[in-house]
């Protein structure tokens, strides 16, 4: 049988929508700093979960080049 380590993934994204819901309630409450508190807690723990993932980002000049162009056409 294989083993492997026991992820925190599904843990950590539940932990994600727990903070989005509480941000969309308390800004349905007109608690504007909270519900972005709560928002900002949620953002955070996506980088959490998808850090692994973004570990060839650095060796793709290409990429920082395309998001540097996209960021400056927003603003």
């Amino acid at each position: 049988m294989l083993k492997t380590k026991p992820s925190s993934m599904p843990t950590t994204l539940l932990l994600v929508l727990v903070f989005s819901g509480c941000g969309d309630l308390l800004l349905a409450f007109d608690e504007f700093i909270f519900g972005v508190v709560a928002f900002l807690l949620a953002q955070l723990s996506y980088a959490g979960v998808f850090r692994h993932h973004w570990q060839g980002f650095y060796n793709r000049w290409y990429l920082r080049v395309l998001l540097l162009i996209y960021m400056l056409v927003m603003m």
